[in-house]
């Protein structure tokens, strides 16, 4: 036995000597070494964290996955590579520092220097217009506060919606723009070196059409909820403000019964703002409330506006279940309804801060007159239309008014709505 081993081991041997000797002398197979690259300068040497960067030089082949480009020791992402030039994303928390860069076995210590510069911050806007700060028509000087713009004309841009503004003048806590024609209505945007920064709206006065991303934040799906924990599916809505009647008492504390329905595995995926009291719901919407009021305020010119509403849901199956869309004179004006508990017709209590609406109505819809409308993905939501004739600029309140309850504790209702739009007609 102890032979045959022998001669088995021997025989192994051989057969790898000769594996290894025949792919020596394979003139097929060839070894291939990179030359070694070169690098020669970094572009830009100053930017942002979330900014693009390029490495350029000679000899960096076409592969990705062999560079590795580190801001101090932080690895950055590399988007592409050719022969003489290497694009990376400046990693969200380098700090200033100098760049290496390994590709294959070989490496850089000190490929280049970066400066992570601060981000510009858009803090406050205005113009000169004589009506309202944030009404902007052709030619009126628009005022950019904030910080990080740096002192260079030539660096700075600024766009008001799709149309570019002539930059004027600019420092580092300010820019100075003349507002361009054509815009309509749009959200200021400034870009320091490629970096490009959001802040509010502006709008020509002039402008007849949708304003509603003018008049309005998070208005339709999705819907944005703030970081507070959802409770049983129900948030708080970004942007819209909430009068005392949305709180219950719960053990001498306050607690908000939240206004956005979220649902990740049911109907409302996007979102839903909500008035709703049903035996189902959670313990907090099983209350129910009176005048509950759901709201933004915003600034409009004259004019003639319409104002529709996407109603999912106007169901009731017992009890009371009452609301109306409005847009009212001044800062949280939005109308109390009155009425009997049980019965249907409950009715504005106030109208003098509406406006005219049109044929003798006023600013207002009741999205409950038709208490029969269930969700339907096929029908998708019911819109519900009223106008306000606004005479003067002015500040206005555009939202909801809902009474909501069960009957005796059972069943109950819910208005359920998808969103809102707001169109000037003239």
């Amino acid at each position: 036995m102890k032979i045959i081993r022998q001669i088995l081991l021997v025989s192994g041997i051989v057969s790898i000597l000769g594996l290894m000797a025949g792919c020596e002398g394979d003139p097929k197979t060839q070894l291939y070494v990179y030359p070694e690259p070169v690098v020669e300068s970094i572009y830009p040497t100053t930017g942002y964290t979330g900014s693009q960067l390029a490495i350029l030089g000679e000899n960096f082949g076409d592969r990705v996955e062999p560079v590795k480009v580190f801001f101090g020791d932080i690895e950055a992402k590399v988007l592409a590579c050719k022969n003489d030039m290497i694009i990376v994303v400046v990693p969200e928390d380098a700090r200033t520092c100098d760049i290496s860069l390994k590709i294959w076995n070989y490496e850089y210590a000190a490929a280049g220097h970066f400066i992570v510069a601060d981000k510009p911050v858009i803090t406050g806007l205005s113009t000169d217009n004589p009506s309202y700060a944030l009404f902007g028509r052709k030619g009126d000087v628009l005022t950019i506060t904030g910080t990080s713009f740096g002192e260079e004309l030539d660096d700075v841009k600024v766009a008001v919606g799709d149309m570019e503004a002539e930059v004027s003048a600019v420092s580092d806590t300010e820019i100075k723009a003349v507002v361009p024609g054509g815009y309509g209505y749009g959200e200021v945007a400034v870009t320091v070196r490629g970096y490009q920064t959001i802040g509010g709206r502006i709008l020509d006065p002039d402008y007849v059409g949708d304003i509603t991303s003018y008049a309005l934040v998070n208005y339709c799906q999705p819907f944005k909820a703030t970081d507070d924990a959802p409770l049983s599916n129900w948030c708080i809505p970004v942007g819209w403000s909430f009068n005392d009647k949305f709180y219950s008492d719960d053990n001498g504390e306050k607690v908000l019964m939240r206004p956005l329905l979220i649902e990740p595995n049911g109907n409302f995926k996007t979102g839903c703002l909500g008035f709703l009291s049903n035996q189902w719901s959670d313990a907090l919407h099983k209350i129910g409330y009176e005048n509950a009021k759901l709201y933004q305020t915003c600034y409009l010119p004259a004019g003639e506006y319409e104002v529709t509403v996407d109603v999912a849901e106007s169901a009731l199956i017992a009890g009371t279940l009452e609301a109306i869309a409005a847009v009212s004179k001044g800062k949280a004006t939005l109308p109390d309804l009155q009425g009997e508990y049980g019965k249907n017709g409950w009715t504005v209590a106030d109208e003098s801060n509406l406006f005219a609406g049109g044929d003798g109505s006023r600013s207002y819809v009741d999205l409950t007159s038709d208490k029969t409308i269930t969700y339907s993905a096929d029908r998708g939501s019911v819109p519900v239309s009223f106008k306000a004739d606004i005479p003067v600029d002015c500040d206005v309140t555009v939202g909801f008014t809902g009474v909501v309850k069960m009957a005796n504790g059972r069943q109950g209702g819910s208005v359920l709505i998808t969103g809102i739009k707001v169109v000037r007609i003239k």
